[in-house]
């Protein structure tokens, strides 16, 4: 457990976003625990434009803001 978890357990926090030029997807995580909690496709490689994966919790409990991506 962080200082950032004991200190404010339910605060949403900003995933970390990655992108990768070459795949044209981005994959964001859990800034706490690296846990992914996203992909992204732009649609240059793959057919799917958009979320292909999102969730609102990582796996370990903790909440995702998405409210600017």
């Amino acid at each position: 457990m962080t200082m950032e978890e004991a200190l404010e357990p339910e605060k949403a926090r900003k995933p970390e976003r990655i992108y990768e030029r070459i795949k044209g997807q981005a994959f964001y995580y859990c800034p706490i625990c690296q846990d992914l909690v996203g992909m992204y496709s732009d649609g240059s490689v793959h057919r799917e434009i958009g979320f292909t994966y999102k969730r609102d919790k990582c796996r370990n409990g903790h909440n995702i803001d998405w409210s600017e991506e």
